[in-house]
């Protein structure tokens, strides 16, 4: 029989990044082993970008094996731009990377020339 008084047991701290773009959920105190769910809630207006440590996966499904911190980082309407990649003429060809993206983001756009084109700079 398994001593459940003797299980080790980790603290797991979910928070974010700003309390008023969003909140977060799943934290507590977990035995060794337990798969949890930590979830980044943004409020109107704002959107969930990433976990601090890199992971954009939301929910998260984790395996608890130490005490941890996973911080949500969140984003304003202000920290969001729209870009438009427009070609000249589609007949000639069509543009690839419009969308709405976070302040920092790198992204990468392209021209794709229709057949019997080519892309003139």
């Amino acid at each position: 029989m398994l001593c459940v008084a003797c299980q080790k047991t980790f603290t797991i701290t979910v928070t974010s990044n700003n309390g008023n773009y969003g909140t977060v959920s799943g934290g507590g105190v977990y035995t060794k082993g337990t798969e949890i769910t930590i979830k980044a809630l943004p409020k109107e207006g704002c959107k969930f970008k990433t976990w601090e440590d890199g992971n954009t996966d939301n929910p998260r499904t984790l395996i608890v094996e130490n005490d941890a911190v996973y911080t949500a980082v969140f984003i304003g309407d202000e920290d969001m731009f729209t870009i438009n990649v427009n070609a000249d003429n589609e007949n000639f060809g069509t543009t690839i990377g419009s969308g709405i993206y976070a302040k920092g983001t790198s992204i990468q756009i392209q021209a794709v020339p229709n057949v019997a084109c080519y892309f003139k700079a």
